[in-house]
């Protein structure tokens, strides 16, 4: 009988802050038991949820005391087979007196007809530019959007600020993430606006469309990108890599903050960034290897022009290890579709491996762990040990445990806040459920109220005094349609207000 056939390995995952575990088996040999019903979990603190851990852990036994063996574990997150499909739209300029965007509203609206009559997508986002530098606009692009037979969103761009009065955004600025088929997808804002020489007035911020993100925007961008650097990833912006990250000379006068320049650039390689689609540059666009960056730079085109106009249809498709991004370019006042670089349309595939932990080596029979970071909330996982002997590898067999939902009113901390703060939903846009989070520094009687888009009165979710420090509550919109609804918080003389995204 062969020695190696006589080895075990076991393997048992816990989730901090439980002690909930569970035993694998190799082969017919029983090594353990479930100690819960398939592993999972049922309580995880919401401070956990975002950067929660799995110590995985494993046995190897009946090998000599001095025989050595290099030990990991292999891991992955289960996705379900899906299909979403998305058109995208950039640059419509609402409102702008240039003779070439004229018709922007008009052609907005023949486009939004153009959708409805393919039926092709189930959610719709404009990449920035939606109206032109000024609120009046605002009213008239929404209800041109409100024409789809489904819902939609926005990043803001370089346009979006009333250039010739306050200089303020024209509505919210809107930087969230959402995961698509196993695809990370993180959309982020331009927040800026200038005058100088070419608007007169008052309002001048030294073309800060090139500085774009506010510090709290771009420490969350980072933060995301950070939390998991090799899953895939794709970028829906107005502005792109160039006009945000790269050098001075690259595309025109940069005023960057010098503490940030190119952080991204500089640090590219440590993420894993397959796509970027962005809006700006007025025509269509596609490369396939953007200079030399190996990730495919799409534009959709400018809606806001009377002799062309350009959509995107992206059809994110999921089947067992396999996701395929599918893009198709669309006239939408011609109703046709259309070239972009020589291409109708393109496909990429992305095959979901499994993620491997750091090696370690042991000496004899005994048990190794190690820790895996950073869990999704709602998430399946699936995980095996691996241990490599000689030249012999031995693998466990496939244990699963899921992580838990965000439940109820989450998590509150004592620790006193610098400053009263409502913070942004997460996550945003969301299904059904999210987490509001606020900030008080002194106790105070709270109200947290849910308004749609009119300002009328949907629900309230706080109506209690409540101590210093922070809190965590989570909303259930599962009786409320798809929209954007406004989130507001009173206590004492503080109020602040935010906007969130439910997409069912």
């Amino acid at each position: 009988m062969n020695f190696r056939l006589r080895y075990a390995i076991t393997a048992l995952v816990i989730i901090l802050g439980t002690g909930l575990f569970a035993y694998a088996r190799l082969g017919n040999e029983i090594v353990g038991t479930f100690l819960n019903a398939a592993g999972q979990v049922t309580t995880l603190e919401a401070a956990a949820v975002e950067d929660s851990s799995a110590v995985l852990q494993g046995d190897l036994s009946q090998i000599n005391d001095h025989e050595e063996a290099d030990v990991y574990f292999k891991f992955r997150e289960v996705g379900e087979d899906m299909e979403e499909t998305w058109w995208i739209i950039a640059d419509t300029h609402i409102g702008s007196h240039r003779a070439s965007e004229a018709n922007a509203l008009e052609n907005l609206q023949k486009a939004v007809a153009d959708a409805n009559e393919l039926g092709l997508s189930q959610k719709a986002i404009v990449l920035g530019d939606f109206v032109h530098d000024s609120p009046d606009f605002v009213p008239d692009f929404v209800n041109a959007m409100d024409g789809l037979d489904h819902e939609w969103t926005y990043v803001l761009g370089n346009h979006d600020f009333d250039r010739h009065g306050s200089g303020e955004r024209v509505m919210d600025r809107n930087f969230f993430k959402m995961d698509i088929g196993g695809i990370r997808f993180i959309a982020i804002s331009d927040d800026g606006s200038w005058a100088g020489s070419w608007f007169p007035g008052e309002v001048y911020q030294a073309y800060q469309t090139e500085k774009n993100l506010m510090t709290d925007q771009n420490d969350w961008f980072k933060g995301e990108l950070d939390r998991d650097p090799d899953k895939p990833t794709v970028l829906w912006s107005h502005q792109g890599l160039k006009r945000m990250y790269e050098r001075d000379d690259d595309d025109g006068p940069c005023f960057w903050d010098p503490e940030r320049r190119g952080w991204l650039q500089e640090n590219w390689g440590d993420y894993n960034i397959i796509m970027w689609k962005r809006g700006h540059r007025h025509n269509w666009n596609f490369d396939e290897d953007y200079r030399g960056y190996g990730f495919v730079d799409v534009s959709p085109g400018a809606m806001g022009n009377d002799d062309r106009a350009g959509a995107v249809y992206m059809t994110v498709t999921r089947e067992g290890d396999t996701t395929t991004i599918w893009l198709r370019f669309r006239d939408p006042l011609l109703n046709r579709w259309s070239r972009s670089a020589g291409v109708t349309d393109y496909k990429m595939e992305v095959v979901h491996g499994w993620g491997e932990t750091v090696q370690q080596k042991m000496t004899g029979s005994g048990e190794f762990n190690a820790t895996i970071d950073r869990l999704l909330p709602g998430r399946e996982y699936e995980f095996m040990a691996v241990a490599v002997v000689g030249n012999e590898k031995i693998k466990g067999d496939v244990l699963s445990f899921t992580t838990a939902e965000v439940t109820g009113a989450i998590q509150d901390t004592e620790e006193i806040p610098p400053s009263f703060e409502l913070r942004q939903n997460y996550p945003n846009p969301f299904n059904s459920t999210t987490v509001i989070e606020y900030h008080l520094m002194n106790e105070e009687h709270v109200r947290l109220q849910i308004f749609d888009t009119t300002g009328r009165f949907v629900t309230e979710i706080v109506n209690e005094r409540t101590t210093a420090g922070t809190h965590r509550v989570k909303f259930d919109a599962s009786g409320l349609s798809s929209g954007v609804y406004l989130y507001k918080l009173r206590a004492g003389m503080h109020e602040q207000s935010k906007r969130m995204t439910l997409i069912k």
